[in-house]
C-alpha cells in the first residue's frame, strides 16, 4: 500500500489549466521535472489561458495522462530496480527473471482488465478465500463450502475441488 502511494507520488504531475489549483513552486508538474530554474522561470512568465479549464493531475508515463495498471506495475519494477523503492524487483516472486515473462504474458493478454487483475491477485495469493480471510480476523471455518473436503484456497477452488472440476469438464476446457 505504501509502495503504491510512493509510485503515484512520483508518477503524477499537474496538467496546467487555469492555474488555480497548482502551487507552482511546490507541486510536481512538468516544468519542475525537466527544466533548470532559469528555463522554468521563463515558462512561468507565460500568461495562462483565458479559458476556464481546471488544473488536473495526470500520469506522467502516458501521452494521454491516464493511469494504466500495467504501467503502474512496470513503474514499481523499474523503481525497485534502480533503488527508488524499498525491496528489490526479485522480491515480487521467487521465480526471478522467469516471473518477468509471466507478468508480461498476463498484462499482454487480450482480455478485459478485470481478468488480468484477477490473475494477478490469484498469483499473489490475495483472493478472498476462506484461508486468506482467517488471518485478517474473519471468524470462519476454512473448509471449502463446495466439497467440504479441503481448505478453501484459490488453488483448491480452481484446480483441485471435485465440484469445480466437474464444472470445468462440462465447459469442455
Amino acid at each position: 500500500m505504501l509502495e503504491g502511494r510512493e509510485v503515484l507520488r512520483k508518477g503524477i504531475r499537474w496538467r496546467m489549466g487555469d492555474g488555480k489549483g497548482i502551487d507552482i513552486w511546490k507541486d510536481p508538474w512538468l516544468v519542475n521535472s525537466v527544466m533548470d530554474n532559469d528555463d522554468a522561470n521563463l515558462v512561468l512568465a507565460i500568461p495562462l489561458s483565458r479559458q476556464q479549464i481546471r488544473d488536473r493531475l495526470v500520469w506522467n508515463h502516458t501521452k494521454s495522462g491516464n493511469y494504466l495498471t500495467s504501467l503502474g506495475y512496470l513503474s514499481v519494477r523499474n523503481m525497485k530496480r534502480i533503488g527508488e523503492l524499498g525491496g528489490s524487483c526479485e522480491g515480487d516472486t521467487s521465480m526471478g527473471m522467469r516471473s518477468d515473462k509471466i507478468w508480461q504474458s498476463i498484462w499482454g493478454l487480450k482480455v478485459p482488465p478485470r481478468v488480468r487483475n484477477f490473475l494477478w491477485k490469484w498469483l499473489h495469493n490475495v483472493l478472498p478465500t476462506k484461508v486468506n480471510l482467517r488471518p485478517r480476523g474473519v471468524k470462519i471455518e476454512d473448509c471449502c463450502p463446495l466439497c467440504n473436503s479441503a481448505p478453501e484456497t484459490a488453488e483448491h477452488v480452481f484446480l483441485y475441488c471435485p465440484v469445480t472440476a466437474r464444472f470445468w469438464y462440462m465447459t469442455h476446457w
